[in-house]
């Protein structure tokens, strides 16, 4: 049995629909999976079961990716084919079963995962879940050894209007070190090799041997490993605050021009600090992925330590099911 599934190409949308996945995989045991993603989240499924291939979707113009996506699969015949990004790709190969995303207004108050339910038929949300082997977690153990607990920050996000800014992170980091809970803290930085610069400049904050800083330096699947292993995690609305939140980090996400009702983390030690603005009120502000607004300026370090302190009273860092050893 053969399946193929076409899934997003931000990190955090990957994560977002990764429970369908799971679900599919789950339903037919026997099959083998070819899996179309973009770049930046391909690396999200390299310890997934039963995968011959991952076809990296890269955007060329004229839709030139869903063409040469097309050229790559037709010749094959596909038990089940899965569309979550509704291209109708799935139309033009054969295919026995087709799970096809399409907007439906039923679920715009209602968070992303029960719409990926949706996709198989399910009425019920799908957490998000991600495999990750025994090698890449022993690998994150030993990155992560040492004394003290972990904050973990990413600073950076793929759109500077949902990013809080390096200064007011310098600030909460200071702060934060200071508690009881947090005494003797190393601090974490976590992204891709883009955001080294600035998780380099975060890190100024603490003394080095208070320093560990993975950005750029180690793949997505043994930073989310890491990831479990902090006491606390902080950051914007980005992949490796989806990714903190399904290790089990106690995670701390930061809101502004985007819909977290929709969007947010949904795991149980998730919390969410918005700037004093609704979602709607920057819709009808206009605000839009790659326009240069600073639209977090207005949420201050004190509401962010306030929220902190209270995640770190409720929790204790577990990893959580949705981590699968492979």
């Amino acid at each position: 049995m053969r399946i193929l599934c076409v899934l997003p190409s931000w990190i955090g949308d990957a994560v977002m629909v990764s429970g369908a996945l799971a679900a599919l995989t789950d339903r037919h045991p026997e099959a083998r999976l070819t899996l179309a993603v973009g770049p930046a989240a391909a690396g999200l499924f390299a310890d997934w079961p039963r995968v011959d291939e991952i076809i990296i979707l890269k955007k060329r113009p004229y839709a030139g990716h869903w063409f040469g996506l097309w050229a790559k699969t037709v010749a094959r015949r596909w038990d089940v084919v899965m569309d979550v990004r509704g291209s109708g790709l799935a139309y033009a190969l054969w295919a026995h079963t087709r799970h096809v995303y399409r907007r439906q207004d039923r679920f715009q108050d209602l968070h992303k995962t029960w719409e990926t339910g949706s996709l198989l038929g399910l009425d019920q949300p799908l957490l998000p879940k991600i495999y990750i082997s025994e090698a890449r977690r022993e690998h994150a153990a030993r990155l992560t050894a040492g004394d003290g607990p972990i904050l973990a920050i990413a600073p950076m996000a793929n759109w500077v209007g949902k990013t809080w800014p390096l200064d007011h992170y310098i600030t909460l980091v200071k702060r934060l070190l200071r508690t009881p809970e947090l005494e003797g803290a190393r601090l974490m930085t976590v992204g891709g090799p883009a955001d080294q610069g600035v998780c380099d400049s975060l890190q100024q904050a603490v003394l080095p041997e208070q320093r560990l800083q993975l950005a750029g330096q180690v793949d997505l699947l043994t930073s989310t490993a890491c990831l479990a292993h902090a006491r606390l995690y902080v950051g914007n609305d980005s992949g490796p605050t989806h990714l903190a939140a399904m290790a089990g980090a106690p995670t701390l996400a930061l809101y502004g021009p985007t819909n977290d009702k929709r969007y947010g983390p949904p795991q149980a030690q998730a919390r969410i600090v918005r700037t004093k603005r609704d979602y709607e009120w920057y819709q009808a502000q206009g605000a839009h992925l790659g326009d240069d607004t600073l639209w977090m300026l207005d949420l201050d370090v004190a509401t962010v330590e306030r929220a902190a302190l209270s995640l770190l009273e409720e929790t204790t860092p577990t990893p959580t099911p949705e981590l699968t050893h492979v």
